[in-house]
């Protein structure tokens, strides 16, 4: 009779080891836990769950749901946050930028030998979800400067509504990810 370890038992046991997975930050479920080997990173790549908690995935508000709940308070993405505070932090009330270009000032990006992985097109940020439940809109505040003196303006891009038969709130057919806030700045 073959005994295993308890332990390794539930690490191979998918549903428990994705219950372990999920108690970890995000930082280290997007990059160390998916290299510890490749049953971790398959289980990372295709559990919903996971990659819902990665903001990979929109959040489901329930079947059937409207695509928008209202009781469910948004999460902004908290690495997106940390990579690119001047999209997604509210600024200090005295805050004036040092400069009107909002790529100037990212964390990410503070680091040179770090352009490159950032900067590539299938970085994983791109594909993030800005918030949980996705955004379907955002507003672009826009910053001018020239001979005549500063100008504020605000832009607001909204997602393609779709309204399927039987219901009141649209669906929409974007969900706002980092890359088309990125491509818009």
């Amino acid at each position: 009779m073959n005994r295993s370890n308890p332990a390794q038992h539930v690490l191979n046991t998918p549903e428990l080891l994705e219950l372990i997975l999920t108690q970890l930050d995000l930082r280290t479920l997007l990059t160390s836990a998916q290299r510890t080997c490749r049953t971790w990173h398959t289980l990372i790549r295709t559990s919903l769950p996971l990659q819902e908690a990665l903001f990979f995935h929109p959040i489901k508000s329930g079947h059937n749901a409207p695509s928008h709940d209202s009781t469910t308070t948004p999460t902004i993405n908290p690495l997106l946050q940390w990579a690119f505070p001047q999209f997604l932090s509210q600024p200090p009330s005295d805050y004036y930028p040092s400069s009107l270009n909002p790529f100037d000032d990212l964390t990410s990006l503070a680091h040179r030998a770090k352009h490159p992985a950032y900067l590539r097109p299938e970085a994983s940020w791109r594909r993030m979800l800005v918030q949980q439940p996705p955004a379907r809109s955002v507003g672009v505040l826009t910053a001018s400067h020239g001979p005549f003196g500063s100008e504020l303006g605000l832009e607001s891009w909204v997602g393609i509504p779709l309204y399927p038969l039987h219901q009141q709130h649209p669906i929409y057919k974007v969900d706002m990810r980092m890359n088309l806030v990125y491509s818009r700045g």
